[in-house]
């Protein structure tokens, strides 16, 4: 273990396998190298999925040895399960923002929710619940964890026991967030589709566009 902390790089910087001063540099390395593994595997992760994510590609992408790798992380599923987790951390600290910010308490987790998957808490925030939601479709763990994620945050929030509509209104606004991914923020009618959503959560009634009359039949 000792050999394989030695093959860990500063920053993605050069090799350390033969340090100058092994002790001060590994009081730094360790949280730098874990990190970068960590965002590595998240990125590939979103271009490739899960399949795609190998040891080498994190290291790679990393710079990083597998031997550094392999001294912070014991297997790939142990890592995964990191990077995943920091997703969840992610979600959960924009969703508190998002959540603390509104000014009434009834579905204030659903508020916070469709905000999130509209883009409004951020890149990064966005990115995490592109990642799970991409990867929860294909690997039933990540989905049982998504869905006691949602689980926690409503009954953190008071929704548990509330209108099912709220229940209705994430589902639509995670359909919105697969269909239109990257599109926020330039379509007019996303924005409204937004808006909409949120009034159903206050339960102000959704209006429709009046559609134009039919001509009368003969």
């Amino acid at each position: 273990m000792v050999f394989a902390a030695a093959q860990c790089r500063l920053h993605g910087g050069s090799d350390m396998t033969a340090p100058t001063r092994p002790v001060r540099r590994e009081a730094r390395a360790p949280a730098a190298a874990r990190g970068a593994l960590v965002e590595a595997a998240a990125g590939i992760a979103a271009e490739r999925g899960l399949a795609g994510l190998t040891v080498q590609a994190v290291a790679d992408r990393a710079g990083q040895t597998k031997g550094c790798l392999f001294h912070h992380f014991a297997t790939k599923q142990a890592l995964i399960d990191e990077m995943i987790a920091e997703q969840f951390d992610i979600l959960d600290r924009a969703i508190e923002g998002l959540a603390s910010a509104g000014k009434s308490k009834n579905g204030r987790f659903t508020r916070a929710y469709i905000d999130l998957v509209f883009g409004m808490a951020g890149p990064r925030a966005r990115a995490a619940w592109d990642l799970l939601t991409n990867i929860s479709g294909s690997t039933r763990n990540v989905r049982m964890r998504w869905h006691r994620w949602q689980s926690r945050q409503t009954l953190r929030y008071g929704e548990a026991e509330g209108d099912p509509m709220l229940a209705f209104v994430r589902f639509a606004a995670d359909g919105a967030g697969i269909r239109f991914a990257g599109e926020y923020g330039q379509s007019p009618s996303l924005v409204r589709l937004h808006a909409r959503l949120i009034d159903l959560t206050d339960g102000r009634a959704w209006i429709i566009d009046q559609a134009p009359e039919r001509p009368a039949l003969a």
